[in-house]
């Protein structure tokens, strides 16, 4: 019974995602829990966290965690994106400055 009520909650999913779901972007676990948040725009903020970086049990806990205070959610979202920029801006620095020191002492990859 429980897969039917599974299957039936992915009709919630928005048609984008439900493409995304059969050309086996998204895993039928990240459809599902995506799928039991009813508004599309729930399931667009969730997806850039979800498809690519968290495992089916990462996005169950997004899922229950989401239930909570949208807006204090979306801001905790914002500032994770903003950290993890920085974070990507840094390695790239580095990943720079390396590069750079290496083409210096005229080493070759």
């Amino acid at each position: 019974m429980w897969r039917i009520d599974e299957r039936l909650f992915l009709l919630n999913l928005a048609p984008r995602f439900q493409e995304a779901l059969a050309r086996g972007v998204i895993s039928p676990s990240q459809a599902f829990e995506m799928s039991r948040l009813a508004d599309h725009g729930h399931q667009e903020a969730v997806t850039r966290l979800s498809t690519k970086s968290f495992s089916p049990e990462d996005c169950r806990v997004l899922a229950k965690v989401h239930q909570g205070n949208t807006q204090v959610n979306l801001e905790k979202i914002d500032l994770i994106v903003k950290h993890l920029n920085l974070i990507k801006k840094a390695m790239l620095e580095s990943a720079s400055r390396q590069e750079a020191a290496r083409l210096a002492q005229g080493g070759e990859a």
